[in-house]
């Protein structure tokens, strides 16, 4: 078959372009899609559950009936009917914001509220519930310190029963009241596994209780990166009265708890 000069040419120039076309689209890298690394949460959670064994020693009191009771920590297991205490901690940054709960019931013998009495028991309820935000002024590979502010929701529930040879008494009232609180708490790396940690506040100033102060001071040890325990003491006290209602009693006791990093 014979082309025309003219066929020959366009044949010839279609050609070439298809040639350079092709060798262009050859050279060029391939469209990959490429996922995004999630970038980090700045937010930091701890839960702890832990045990507080708070014996307690002071005037407990309802409808103007008033006993003392004395429970010393080593006995409080004798004593107690049930427990239950947890705290949860959200951070970012500087900024942290705590819970913490603590419910206790417990039976234990009392002064008698009356000359007819001869014999008194007591039964206690008492639920602790903080939440307050925490400031982190000081941070270095050493520790920390904090300073807090917030609330702690106080209830009490009494009952009280005495006997005696020509007389009964059974009296029961609660409470529930709440008190602002400020304070510190620091935290100091012995080395890599062990750590000491203090806490205390102060609060109620006539709002809720007339005042009421906690200390806490503790050793602790990193068994990982994310779990740890801590072992020590805690103080507690709190001076309420409403009408004939009446708690001006001390906790005092061992206190331990693990820390779990989310």
């Amino acid at each position: 078959m014979r082309y025309s000069t003219k066929t020959k040419y366009s044949l010839g120039l279609s050609a070439a372009l298809c040639a350079v076309i092709g060798s262009a689209f050859a050279g060029e890298p391939r469209n990959e899609i490429v996922t995004p690394v999630p970038s980090a949460s700045p937010w930091e959670f701890r839960l702890e559950p832990y045990v507080w064994a708070s014996g307690m020693k002071g005037t407990t009191g309802v409808r103007n009936y008033t006993s003392d009771v004395d429970v010393p920590f080593k006995d409080i297991f004798s004593h107690l009917d049930m427990a239950a205490a947890l705290q949860f901690e959200a951070r970012n940054g500087q900024w942290g914001f705590v819970a913490d709960a603590f419910y206790a019931k417990l039976s234990t013998s009392g002064s008698v509220p009356t000359p007819l009495d001869r014999s008194a028991e007591v039964g206690l309820k008492q639920f602790m519930g903080d939440l307050y935000s925490a400031y982190r002024f000081v941070d270095s590979s050493t520790g920390f310190i904090d300073v807090y502010a917030g609330i702690r929701d106080n209830y009490q529930s009494i009952d009280l029963s005495a006997r005696g040879p020509l007389h009964s008494l059974n009296v029961s009232g609660s409470e529930n009241w709440i008190d602002p609180i400020i304070g510190l708490r620091g935290h100091w790396n012995i080395n890599d596994k062990f750590f000491l940690a203090a806490q205390g506040d102060i609060g109620g100033f006539g709002a809720g209780a007339d005042f009421a102060w906690s200390l806490q001071g503790t050793l602790g040890y990193n068994f990982t990166d994310k779990i740890s325990t801590e072992l020590g003491y805690r103080y507690y006290k709190t001076d309420y009265s409403n009408g004939g209602f009446k708690y001006d009693v001390p906790q005092y006791g061992m206190w331990l708890g693990v820390n779990i990093k989310l």
